[in-house]
C-alpha cells in the first residue's frame, strides 16, 4: 500500500499499522493527527545492535524535528517514559527474542512508534570480556567477566590449549617461563559452538621477585578492612589491581603493618610487599 483516502470521517480515532516486508519494520500509532504546523515526525534508522548480554538501541530524530523526549518499550513493556538522548542501552538481553519500540514525543502529541525486532541467532555463543593477566611470582594469574552463554571455557598459552575447565572466571598457569606470553580464552557454548577468543599478552619477568612468598606473611586472605602484611625489613607495599593499575602505595620500613583495605572494591589484588634485598609478591582477595 503507498496511499490511502479517506472522507467524511468526524470524532473518529483511526488506527494506522503499515509494515515494511522486507525489513519487518513496523510502523504504527495510537491515532492519526490532524495536520499542524508541529508535526509529530518519527524516529529514523533505528538500530540494535548485541553487545555480549546487552541491547545496544540507537536512533535519529527526524531533520526537521525536535522531540522533546522519546518513549522506549521493550518486549511492550515501558523501560523510559521520556528518556533524553538517541542512544539507550537494554541490559541482561538473554532472551531469544525482541521487539523494540521508540515513539517520539512532543508536547500532547507522539509520533508513530517505529518498530524493531531482534533475534539472537541460533546456537550464538559469545565471548568473554575484560580478561586481564598478571604475574605472581613464576605463575600467572588470568581473569575475565563471564560469557552469558558459556558453560565453560579453554584456555590457551601461545596457542597452546593449556586446559578445558568450567563456567568460572578466573584460571592460574602454574611454572611459567620467563618471556612474553600470549593467553586466550574460547567461551564454550551449548551443541559444540565455541566463541571467537579474547586474548591479553603478559610479560613474564622474574628480576627483584622472591620464588618464595613464605618471606611475607599476609593476613587474613581474603580480607574486608584490614589486613596485616608482617616480615623483615618492609619499606614499601604497592597494590596492583588485575588489570595492572597501581591503586595504592604505602610506606612502611617496619617488620609490619596493619594495612587498611576499605577504601578498594571487592576483587582480586596483587600486593608488591618491596624489603630491603627483594620484591614479594603475593595474591589478595578483597570480599566484604
Amino acid at each position: 500500500m503507498t496511499s490511502t483516502h479517506v472522507e467524511e470521517i468526524t470524532d473518529l480515532e483511526v488506527a494506522i499499522f503499515i509494515q515494511n516486508l522486507s525489513s519487518s519494520e513496523v510502523f504504527n500509532s495510537n491515532f492519526a493527527y490532524e495536520y499542524t504546523d508541529i508535526h509529530p515526525y518519527p524516529v529514523e534508522n533505528l538500530q540494535i545492535v548485541k553487545e555480549n548480554s546487552d541491547l545496544t538501541i540507537s536512533w535519529n530524530a527526524h531533520n526537521m524535528s525536535e522531540p522533546s523526549g522519546y518513549m522506549i518499550r521493550v518486549g511492550g513493556e515501558v523501560v523510559e517514559e521520556n528518556y533524553q538522548g538517541t542512544s539507550y542501552t537494554y541490559e541482561n538481553a538473554t532472551g531469544d527474542f525482541y521487539a523494540v519500540q521508540i515513539e517520539a514525543l512532543y508536547g500532547e502529541m507522539s509520533s508513530v512508534a517505529i518498530t524493531k525486532c531482534y533475534e539472537n541467532e541460533e546456537g550464538e555463543c559469545l565471548s568473554v570480556t575484560g580478561l586481564s593477566g598478571v604475574q605472581e611470582g613464576h605463575n600467572v594469574v588470568l581473569s575475565w567477566n563471564t560469557s552469558a552463554t558459556a558453560t565453560g571455557y579453554e584456555i590457551y598459552r601461545n596457542d597452546i590449549l593449556l586446559e578445558t575447565i568450567g563456567d568460572v572466571a578466573t584460571y592460574t598457569d602454574v611454572d611459567v617461563e620467563e618471556g612474553i606470553h600470549t593467553y586466550s580464552v574460547i567461551s564454550i557454548c551449548a551443541n559444540d559452538l565455541t566463541s571467537e577468543p579474547v586474548s591479553v599478552e603478559v610479560v613474564v619477568d622474574f628480576t627483584g621477585i622472591s620464588e618464595f612468598s613464605e618471606n611475607i606473611n599476609i593476613y587474613p586472605n581474603p580480607a574486608a578492612d584490614f589486613v596485616s602484611i608482617e616480615g623483615k625489613n618492609i619499606e614499601i607495599i604497592q597494590v596492583f589491581n588485575t588489570l595492572g593499575q597501581l591503586v595504592k602505595t604505602v610506606t612502611v620500613n617496619n617488620n609490619s603493618i596493619n594495612m587498611s583495605v576499605s577504601d578498594l572494591q571487592q576483587g582480586i589484588y596483587i600486593f608488591d610487599v618491596k624489603t630491603s634485598d627483594a620484591i614479594i609478591r603475593n595474591r589478595v582477595v578483597i570480599s566484604r
